[in-house]
């Protein structure tokens, strides 16, 4: 029994680990999360996997809102890394958003 109680606290704290490699703030003030998908280029991601007592994917974070600018390329460890998509609930539960302004560059929005 106690073995399993282990293995369950273990995966629940595996899978409420980080979902993102890095975080920027954008133009526009907000924070957005990013998951780097080549040696150039990552996607907007959500920052932490879903907690089960929240139905948020930005529980404990702060979630964009208002104007959103999501920006052409972001700087991380002396690297510009151009945004080439949006993932699967990058903006789950963030109602407050009002204009969200994707540029061109980007060829996927899940």
């Amino acid at each position: 029994m106690k073995r399993y109680l282990l293995l369950l606290f273990f995966s629940t704290a595996i899978l409420e680990g980080y979902a993102y490699d890095f975080s920027a703030v954008c133009s526009t003030g907000q924070t957005l999360y990013y998951s780097i998908i080549s040696d150039s280029t990552v996607g907007v991601t959500y920052p932490c996997y879903r907690h089960s007592y929240s139905d948020s994917y930005y529980y404990g974070y702060s979630m964009p809102g208002g104007n959103l600018v999501i920006p052409d390329s972001v700087l991380h460890d002396s690297v510009y890394y151009k945004v080439r998509q949006i993932g699967d609930y990058a903006f789950y539960h963030c109602s407050s958003i009002h204009n969200l302004t994707i540029p061109d560059n980007v060829n996927t929005i899940g």
